[in-house]
């Protein structure tokens, strides 16, 4: 009887202990993100560039700056016609589309 109590304890310490790990590790995961001014600068000119060259080379893409410094708005020109239907609900299709520069780096490291 005292070993089942023994092991009980245990176990409810164990648990609360990996409770407390897991909120003290989470609690930092939703921080903000805190740049250096050097690689602010960076994805602010990789932005820039990527605008520039979108502009010139895109068949008349036009990449507009977003929310925060990782957001592009790729629009086609405002004289576009949509063509392609949503099979499902009908819609046309949208002429702009939100684009991650962050997350393209990030995959293209990898």
């Amino acid at each position: 009887m005292r070993l089942l109590q023994l092991g009980l304890l245990l176990a409810l310490t164990s648990g609360f202990l990996a409770i407390l790990i897991y909120i003290s590790g989470v609690s930092n995961l939703y921080d903000k993100v805190n740049l250096s001014d050097e690689d602010l600068n960076a994805l602010l000119s990789f932005r820039i560039d990527f605008q520039k060259c979108v502009n010139a080379n895109g068949l008349g893409l036009q990449a507009l700056s977003g929310g925060d410094y990782c957001q592009i708005k790729i629009q086609f020109p405002s004289d576009t016609i949509p063509k392609w239907k949503d099979p499902k609900s009908g819609q046309l299709e949208g002429l702009s589309y939100d684009f991650n520069l962050c997350e393209a780096v990030a995959t293209w490291e990898q």
